[in-house]
């Protein structure tokens, strides 16, 4: 059988001047449905500018018998038009939709996207997938056998039971080497690849969709397996890997003997990246430094705010945030590296302080390249729930705008235009001339960051500043959003 597994090209805000990454879950997929089928990957993200020009010539030229889509929740809108693109060109070509947002919310996505896909597989899509292609090839009509999958039969969707989590044991490394699309993955200019040492979470924080996905498990390859996956994508050229764990400090052990077997394999000169934990990284400094000497060069840090009384309201259970996450980023900067930190805004009970203390502590932490999230009501979360209920969810169903950096809330003070408004002045006043002589970025990448600056500024340049005067929120207020107006405006 003929299988073309597709990426979407959409990523969310500029993370695309940082990095262009590899969608892993295809290539673990690609090395685990056997040599029988011919399977090929395309990252769309590398044809952003020619996503119908591309398709139009792999569906031409090399048909497939099934493609498969893999989508967050912001990039579902895309993955129906691409869906209804293949189902016009032609209508012999089976979909199957997988990845986090069919996963979240299955029975809603059969009701609503109809007869633009034929199978959802949820969840982990290893052994799902293998079975699909299996009984696809023998033209079985009885799909109720293979769990984790939903299928299309007489215009409605049939769901089965969900496939218990994988033995990660049981999965062969990944395939990158049937990739259709390879150059220009990169982090931070260095060519890059993905690789996972773990999967799943134990926190039990409202905002995230990892419970609902995997349970509140943690799972973790053997190092062996890890290293033999670094080196083979080393002999491919690979500069830059991003360890796309969901927590890969949660088990220190784990996380200590990566970091020893990076050293002693001698794969010191790859850079990496990894999101940690905050609380893990404090309390063992010494597993820290030792990230560090194996050549972790970016630590992205879910600090989500400085505040306890925000935090417990998200479920992050972290005390002293604000102490643990800024004697964290010091070591991490102390050393060379790059302290990334991932702050949440329009929390249910935000004020416009709220935003300029989110600001001023990142100011004061010196972090390297904060990101400022609008909470966001992701499907099948806990706080989707909480902020329905409070009746603050101003955009329940286009999911096209869960990108994490757009407005779909209101705040019990704020309107969806303020939050907005009010985290891109975060984004236009943490780019200072201070921040551009302190950050890491400019010592670790400086070609890089040079490159980044001039494709930065320009977008800063054309929004007009304002200062928040803390004696003088609601005046703020009301110039931001008069400016919101002026630029909607403009646009027209």
């Amino acid at each position: 059988m003929h299988v073309l597994l597709l990426a979407m090209p959409n990523t969310a805000f500029y993370f695309h001047h940082f990095a262009v990454l590899p969608n892993l879950a295809l290539c673990s997929i690609a090395g685990n449905i056997g040599e029988e089928h011919h399977l090929s990957i395309a990252d769309l993200v590398l044809q952003r500018r020619n996503v119908r020009g591309f398709l139009e010539k792999r569906l031409l030229c090399d048909p497939p018998d099934l493609v498969g889509l893999s989508s967050m929740s912001f990039q579902s809108k895309t993955a129906r038009s691409i869906a209804r693109f293949i189902k016009t060109f032609n209508p012999e070509i089976r979909i199957a939709l997988g990845g986090y947002h069919a996963s979240m919310i299955p029975e809603e996505v059969g009701r609503s996207w109809g007869n633009d896909i034929d199978f959802i597989v949820k969840r982990e899509g290893e052994h799902t997938f293998k079975e699909l292609l299996h009984a696809l090839e023998n033209n079985e009509t009885d799909l109720q056998h293979i769990k984790g999958l939903s299928y299309r039969k007489n215009g409605e969707f049939i769901h089965n039971a969900w496939r218990p989590l994988t033995e990660l044991s049981s999965l062969n490394l990944p395939n990158r080497d049937v990739r259709l699309l390879t150059k220009g993955f990169h982090i931070l200019g260095k060519k890059a690849d993905v690789i996972e040492t773990s999967r799943g979470c134990k926190y039990e924080c409202k905002f995230c969709s990892i419970n609902k996905m995997y349970g509140r498990s943690f799972r973790a390859y053997k190092i062996e397996r890890i290293l033999t996956d670094i080196e083979n994508c080393k002999k491919q050229g690979t500069k830059a890997i991003f360890f796309a764990d969901d927590n890969i400090s949660l088990n220190s052990r784990h996380f200590r003997n990566l970091c020893e077997g990076i050293i002693k394999r001698g794969l010191t000169d790859i850079h990496y990246t990894t999101q940690a934990h905050v609380g893990s990284l404090y309390s063992k400094p010494k597993l820290l430094k030792l990230a560090l000497e194996a050549n972790f060069k970016a630590f992205f840090l879910g600090i989500e705010n400085p505040h306890q009384e925000k935090l417990q309201t998200i479920g992050k259970n972290v005390s002293n945030m604000a102490k643990k996450a800024e004697a964290v980023v010091s070591q991490i900067r102390g050393h060379g590296a790059i302290a990334m930190g991932g702050l949440i805004v329009g929390n249910p009970d935000d004020k416009v302080e709220d935003f300029y203390n989110v600001l001023h502590y990142t100011k004061q932490i010196k972090a390297d390249a904060p990101v400022f999230f609008v909470l966001t009501p992701y499907p099948n979360t806990q706080i989707r729930e909480i902020l329905i209920q409070k009746k603050l969810v101003t955009n329940p169903y286009d999911y096209s705008n869960y990108d994490a950096l757009s407005a779909n809330i209101k705040t019990s003070y704020l309107t969806t235009d303020a939050v907005e408004i009010l985290t891109e002045y975060l984004y236009d006043n943490f780019k200072s001339l201070d921040w551009i002589f302190h950050t890491n970025l400019r010592r670790a990448y400086p070609w890089y960051f040079l490159k980044l600056l001039r494709r930065l500024l320009p977008l800063s340049l054309i929004k007009i500043h304002h200062k928040i005067k803390r004696e003088n929120y609601n005046s703020f207020l009301k110039k931001m959003v008069m400016i919101k107006k002026d630029f909607r405006n403009l646009k027209r």
